[in-house]
């Protein structure tokens, strides 16, 4: 009985030791508060309000560190898995001033049975509520998927006919829309060395996304 105690104390100062190892390295690693709400609120941290120019709105495959990929530090990214999620964060988007924002959001949408039509209706209620808020906008071309997707011919005719409408929308409001796929694509899908998984962007996708927006961002001085 005795032996069988010990074994627990052991046991127990053990997991108390890979417990305390793992907050002190989730602390000095993860800047935990930070982590939080952009995890699982998919807003930025408190801090980032005082120096944003730039706002990245979409889906997962926006998830990338923006500032560290174009090289700056005012740039913050707002996630959502669909467009009604980006539309609850318009009005935090609007709140940090920025000078511009970038828009890309959809893929999700039609994944779930939306039809492109009606996700275009969606998305003109969200372009409708940024410019409401005078926030300068760029919509910028969903992305097509990669091969390795079941039925990717089906999606990216859906991918096609959405971004047709974005843009001639884009144009009637006075927007600019920003053509990815003309870098990201061949034979009208997405490039599998610019995927990780056959929807979201690899390093080489990013990079080819940033090598689009540099341009973009000088003409606007920003």
């Amino acid at each position: 009985m005795m032996k069988m105690n010990s074994w627990i104390i052991k046991i127990s100062v053990l997991i108390n030791i890979i417990v305390g190892i793992s907050i002190f390295y989730l602390l000095l690693h993860y800047e935990i508060p930070r982590r939080i709400t952009e995890f699982f609120f998919n807003v930025p941290h408190i801090n980032c309000i005082n120096n944003t120019k730039i706002v990245v709105m979409g889906d997962s495959r926006i998830n990338v560190n923006w500032n560290k990929l174009m090289g700056r530090n005012d740039m913050v990214s707002i996630r959502g898995g669909q467009i009604e999620d980006i539309l609850e964060r318009v009005d935090f988007a609007s709140e940090l001033k920025p000078e511009l924002c970038l828009v890309m959001i959809g893929i999700n949408d039609m994944f779930w049975m939306k039809t492109p039509e009606k996700t275009f209706d969606d998305y003109k209620i969200l372009i409708d509520k940024m410019l409401k808020k005078n926030m300068k906008i760029v919509i910028q071309s969903l992305i097509y998927v990669a091969p390795v997707k079941l039925f990717y011919k089906e999606q990216n005719k859906e991918v096609d006919m959405l971004n047709s409408m974005l843009n001639q929308y884009s144009k009637e409001k006075g927007i600019l829309f920003l053509d990815l796929n003309s870098k990201l694509s061949k034979s009208g899908h997405l490039i599998m060395d610019y995927s990780s998984d056959g929807v979201h962007m690899s390093d080489k996708g990013y990079q080819v996304w940033k090598n689009e927006l540099i341009p973009l961002l000088k003409t606007m001085n920003l």
